[in-house]
């Protein structure tokens, strides 16, 4: 299936070039569809509008990387439902998805030219991931401009993403920017020139980001079975912390992670606050107003909610 190329969200944080995004940001799950408003104030973003809407129950296909839309007619209702609440008109916009969904992985491409070729990039991205290529819409860019092969890839279910885009289209919302929640936070975070990682808790599965100055150095993935529950789970989580750590050590060995920020509800900083000093050896805490990019938000969403969609938002500001 050919992809369609987009600006990449990958661009503005690696800093290949900077991204024009819209202030309107949509942020999507299997659950729900949110909607966020930010204005440019003098090097700052302030929130402005803040509104959600329920999905019907499995309005989306299920599976590793979630699948299309199972019914396009309900979700284009929910989205009027949505868009009849605010208080302007939409007309181009980011679109946020769970990390499920839009997931990254670095490949070595060596000094094969991926650039002009997309079915190269396509062939040895099947060395690193366990889904169908041929399915996929990708998006790479060379990390940090490094000039040793070594490529950020995007990728997502082509027919999930142009499923969604269709239905903004007939609302008359062009869909430019497409991006994930951990990445979208990395953006958010403010500009300091120290190792920090960002955990982004999502139901089923946690993202981390590395991130010096708001750039990654090191994205990980990694989904968490229902069915390991309470010590089991923690022992997984526990034991893939400590390798990503000892990966850290061994890739930056001149770097000291200063502080891990975590964004995920309320109801889970118990148990993984704790869990993540232990095993990533730096002061942990809630991401907080203070760890982000300045901004006044008047809205009463919780920094966990409203921390991806400044970061979308944020990168017309770069």
């Amino acid at each position: 299936m050919k992809s369609t190329k987009l600006r990449s969200w990958t661009e503005a944080l690696l800093g290949a070039g900077a991204v024009n995004a819209p202030p309107h940001v949509f942020e999507l799950s299997e659950t729900a569809l949110r909607y966020a408003r930010f204005e440019s104030q003098k090097g700052s973003l302030a929130g402005r509008f803040f509104r959600q809407v329920e999905l019907p129950e499995e309005i989306f296909q299920s599976g590793a990387l979630g699948g299309p839309l199972r019914d396009a007619e309900a979700f284009e209702r929910s989205l009027g439902e949505l868009l009849a609440n605010l208080d302007v008109t939409v007309d181009r916009a980011s679109l946020l998805l769970p990390d499920k969904w839009l997931r990254t992985v670095v490949v070595d491409m060596g000094e094969t030219p991926w650039r002009s070729d997309e079915e190269v990039l396509r062939w040895r991205l099947k060395k690193h991931v366990p889904f169908r290529v041929e399915d996929l819409r990708l998006q790479a860019v060379e990390v940090n401009g490094s000039g040793d092969g070594r490529v950020l890839v995007g990728f997502a279910i082509e027919q999930l993403v142009a499923g969604v885009e269709s239905a903004f289209r007939k609302c008359g919302i062009r869909i430019g920017q497409v991006t994930n929640r951990s990445l979208a936070t990395a953006s958010a975070i403010s500009d300091v020139p120290e190792l920090r990682s960002i955990v982004v808790l999502d139901d089923h599965c946690y993202s981390l980001v590395f991130a010096v100055a708001r750039r990654a150095v090191m994205l990980r993935y990694k989904a968490l079975d229902p069915k390991d529950l309470g010590d089991g789970l923690e022992a997984v989580v526990r034991q893939d912390l400590r390798i990503t750590r000892g990966f850290i050590r061994q890739e930056l060995p001149d770097q000291t992670l200063s502080r891990t920020l975590f964004c995920g509800p309320p109801s889970s900083e118990e148990a993984w606050l704790p869990l993540l000093e232990e095993c990533l050896g730096a002061p942990t805490v809630r991401l907080g107003e203070e760890d982000l990019r300045p901004t006044s938000m008047p809205m009463a969403e919780p920094w966990h909610v409203m921390a991806p969609l400044l970061g979308a938002a944020g990168m017309e500001v770069r």
